[in-house]
């Protein structure tokens, strides 16, 4: 299984992906903020021996976590919004919802890399 600093790791590159990725590419940008967001959440959930095998299951934790409990609307809504990006082609996204994306991962990196 990987490890903290593996989903650590995957995380920054993930981050590098986004912000490396500029329009049209809004959705995919969205996509990459989330996997990485998901990276996080997934390093602090190794330190625990938990190693979610679906998103459901990540959301799981995510929601029923008191230490995550600060996260868990930014991490639901990304999660959405890559669905969105990712399965509804006639839905465009746009540079601000990139920006409100980031910002969202900006919090959850504050909030689970002190775990």
């Amino acid at each position: 299984m990987p490890s903290k600093d593996d989903h650590l790791a995957r995380a920054q590159h993930n981050e590098f992906f986004a912000q490396s990725t500029d329009n049209p590419f809004f959705d995919w940008k969205l996509t990459g903020i989330f996997y990485s967001a998901l990276q996080y959440v997934d390093a602090y959930l190794a330190t625990l021996g938990v190693h979610p095998p679906t998103h459901a299951a990540r959301l799981t934790y995510v929601e029923r976590s008191a230490k995550l409990k600060r996260i868990r609307r930014d991490y639901r809504d990304l999660l959405n919004e890559s669905r969105t990006a990712r399965y509804e082609p006639p839905v465009v996204f746009n540079q601000k919802d990139t920006i409100i994306a980031q910002h969202k991962l900006d919090a959850i990196k504050k909030a689970i890399l002190p775990l």
